[in-house]
């Protein structure tokens, strides 16, 4: 496990593994944990506070995934310019 941050609402857990290859949502009010595929090796990651979105990092590739927080679906993905999104910082 490497990367985790909060839900917008609170609610859920994001949890990113790179050995697993996946991004884990855990939702302690009912318990239930679901994992959303990510390849190659989902690294950081960070919500931005009213976006609804979560931006994870590979740390093999220089690309970011973009999941949304309710239906923990990637909906989006970009690459940056090289290397990996290594550190991430919201600002507002």
């Amino acid at each position: 496990m490497h990367g985790l941050d909060i839900s917008d609402d609170g609610r859920h857990l994001f949890i990113s593994s790179t050995t697993a290859g996946k991004l884990f949502v855990y939702t302690p009010e009912k318990d239930e944990k679901v994992a959303v595929p990510l390849a190659p090796k989902p690294y950081h990651l960070n919500t931005v506070k009213g976006a609804g979105k979560v931006y994870v990092s590979s740390r093999s590739e220089p690309t970011i995934w973009v999941v949304d927080q309710q239906s923990f679906e990637v909906v989006n993905s970009f690459t940056l310019p090289a290397g990996e999104g290594h550190q991430m910082a919201v600002i507002p």
